[in-house]
């Protein structure tokens, strides 16, 4: 206690080495009370005193991590020393679990941030100090996943200090170990004295993250909608933790005229949960919002096999095969693409003759049969609509289909592909309007064939479908827009029943708040809960308990 007050003196006479010392003497004496086991006698967590020690490890491990995380020689690997040639400290830092090869830009600490725009604040109460670690640009050094992390990520830690027995007696320098911990991975450490809780926090590191100017929501999302090209390098998917193959991913694939941000306030919900959290893991899929739902489904239809090649190229892992969906507004329509068989029937849209036939360089051959004919994924147990126009929008009307054709940029080499396809194929092509002008507003319209065929088609049996839809009292301007019908402003209820959903539910929010409202958060939370139920337990070791392992001084 004593050499922490002189430490928040030095600090406030801004002497920051010598408060340092101080700091880092209170965190080994309070280091040693709580976990020397010549004082287990002595030691009462019910106690206050004991209380205050637990406060003091914790305020003076943050005032210590505060000075040394201003040097850029802090980081995982790094080696400090605090006092002078009489004595001192000794300090290794070492980061454990997932992210051993990562190389973090800097630490900032969560007690220096206040968040704003996230309703839920997920803050566990234990020992040690909850950080904010940034990820640095991606090198060439970077694993087979880099491409999947997105710019500026943002993650959690826990700072605990351990000290070690020394193994030289007459040695005047003390040995401890300064541990970084992902507290989505381990939410205690095993001691000489028994396990003891980590402090943690999960919502600041993503609110800090979410604070990077490039994902403005609205800026972003309008980007992205109106010309596919600019944002090309940033579509795809996105994982915001490493790969885990015991886990089970859950795929989020958002809506027009938005971005992976708009789900964050569910994840945030979703991931604080430990059973989910031990059992699956998120990933975030992005594409332009501009182009017809069709062309964007068969792109994250290819772009999924790419992303499974990529981290499970032999298909060992067994929670790939239960992948979950969960898709907004068009995004469900997305989400359902990939569970269904074309047949014919989307290619009869456009021709009566046999695909056969059509005529033109490979590339765009192969790329049109791919729009056209497909297999259902069998690796999709579940997909969660949620708003989704399963009938079409009566909100794609003359108007706003006049608008985007005005507005909309598809990509080139989408458009190019088409024209040449469609004037290789005169002869064999029946209506070309569907190749050639339409946007995802007139993809989405009620009479479009391609929102009627994917209405028939029979999606794979072994796939279970839930359904949520919004409803809500219409404004003036959606009566004008859209429809004066049951919905959520912009899709009917109607148009938003999944006849073949084992679950659907109604909720009171409009279209763009549907998937943020806490009666859809709670439904797919159950609904993720029940599918561990359901599923037989994967093979995997949990390593959250592990314990805390002492450096070997012989080494």
């Amino acid at each position: 206690e004593l050499a922490q007050l002189e430490a928040d003196w030095k600090a406030r006479t801004r002497e920051k080495t010598e408060a340092a010392e101080y700091y880092v003497t209170a965190v080994i004496h309070a280091y040693k009370f709580l976990f020397d086991p010549s004082l287990d006698i002595q030691r009462n967590a019910y106690d206050p005193q004991f209380r205050e020690i637990c406060d003091i490890y914790n305020h003076s491990l943050e005032n210590l991590l505060r000075i040394i995380c201003t040097s850029s020689n802090f980081k995982p690997g790094s080696r400090h020393y605090l006092g002078d040639q009489d004595g001192g400290v000794e300090f290794d830092v070492v980061i454990e679990g997932r992210w051993p090869e990562q190389e973090f830009e800097r630490f900032e600490l969560v007690n220096d941030f206040e968040v704003s725009g996230i309703e839920n604040n997920y803050h566990t109460f234990g020992l040690g100090v909850p950080l904010v670690a940034i990820r640095k640009a991606a090198t060439e050094n970077n694993s087979q996943f880099e491409k999947y992390y997105p710019p500026s990520l943002a993650l959690p830690m826990t700072a605990f200090c351990e000290v070690l027995p020394n193994a030289d007696p007459n040695s005047s320098t003390q040995r401890a170990v300064l541990r970084l911990f992902d507290p989505l991975e381990r939410m205690a450490v095993t001691t000489a004295t028994g396990k003891a809780p980590l402090e943690s926090d999960l919502t600041v590191p993503l609110a800090y993250y979410l604070n990077d100017p490039l994902l403005n929501t609205e800026v972003f999302s309008t980007v992205a909608l109106l010309n596919a090209d600019v944002a090309t390098e940033y579509f795809g998917f996105y994982m915001l933790e490493p790969y885990d193959p015991a886990k089970i991913p859950v795929v989020m694939v958002h809506g027009l005229w938005s971005n992976p941000v708009t789900w964050m306030k569910m994840f945030n919900d979703l991931r604080a949960h430990p059973a989910i959290r031990e059992r699956y893991q998120f990933w975030f899929y992005m594409y332009p919002t501009g182009q017809p739902f069709w062309i964007s489904a068969a792109n994250m239809r290819r772009e999924l096999a790419d992303l499974r090649q990529d981290i499970d190229p032999e298909g060992q892992s067994r929670a790939m095969q239960e992948m979950i969906l969960v898709g907004h507004s068009m995004g469900g329509l997305l989400s359902r693409m990939q569970t269904i068989e074309s047949g014919h029937r989307f290619w009869q849209i456009v021709s009566d003759q046999p695909i056969d036939q059509i005529r033109g360089s490979t590339e765009v051959r192969e790329e049109i049969r791919s729009l056209f004919y497909f297999e259902p994924d069998p690796a999709i147990a579940r997909v969660i609509t949620i708003a989704s126009p399963h009938r079409g929008s009566s909100y794609a009307n003359t108007i706003t289909r006049w608008l985007s054709h005005q507005a909309f940029s598809l990509p080139k080499r989408l458009t190019a592909s088409f024209s040449e396809f469609v004037d290789d194929n005169q002869s064999i092509l029946r209506n070309t309007k569907h190749l050639t002008i339409p946007t995802s507003i007139d993809s989405l319209a009620s009479e479009s064939p391609f929102i009627e065929t994917l209405a028939t088609a029979q999606p794979n049996p072994a796939t279970k479908f839930h359904n949520i839809y919004g409803n809500v009292k219409k404004s003036a301007l959606f009566k004008k827009l859209g429809s004066s019908s049951p919905g959520d402003g912009v899709v009917s209820v109607s148009s938003a029943a999944l006849p073949n959903a084992v679950s659907e539910i109604e909720v009171p929010a409009e279209h763009m708040e549907v998937h943020q409202h806490p009666e859809t958060i709670l439904e797919i939370k159950r609904i993720l809960l029940d599918h561990i139920t359901d599923s037989d337990p994967p093979a995997f070791t949990d390593h959250r308990l592990e314990p805390a392992s002492h450096t070997d001084e012989s080494k």
